[in-house]
């Protein structure tokens, strides 16, 4: 499910960058508070197209959230007549911000699925330097036969 609602501008190029490793894409979202077009509100008609067409190119199995929101908007008739053959030019600053966020993405997550790893390092860390600091403070011991 991808919201490209939620990424905008350039939402159509997160659909780029994960599309090649997906056997289905959902796109949305058509539904909700706000003008469709505009930040974090539902996809306009332009940008709803443009999607499905983009995800199309990588595999038969789109889905749509939400089929309310297009039956709202007047989606369904417009999606019966769509030419799914026409072209879609994406920005190339576009694709780029998209592999930036999906990149950004997958390190947030992967620092979280290794917190304890990462912590457990640091900890480690920590402990090594407190130890060859108090070594460094203790005055040498010499014995007194000469």
């Amino acid at each position: 499910m991808l919201y490209t609602s939620f990424a905008r501008p350039g939402g159509e190029g997160v659909i780029w960058s994960l599309g090649r490793l997906s056997w289905g894409i959902a796109i949305g979202s058509t539904s909700g508070p706000g003008t469709p077009g505009v930040g974090f509100a539902p996809l306009d008609w332009t940008e709803f197209s443009r999607d499905l067409i983009v995800a199309s190119h990588f595999t038969p199995h789109v889905g749509v959230y939400n089929l309310e929101g297009c039956v709202r908007q007047g989606f369904l008739p417009r999606l019966l007549t769509m030419d799914w053959g026409q072209t879609v030019v994406l920005p190339a600053a576009s694709v780029q911000r998209g592999e930036r966020r999906i990149w950004l993405f997958r390190f947030v997550l992967w620092v979280a699925s290794n917190l304890i790893y990462l912590a457990a390092g640091a900890l480690f860390l920590i402990w090594l330097s407190w130890r060859r600091a108090r070594s460094r403070q203790k005055p040498l011991r010499t014995t007194g036969s000469a």
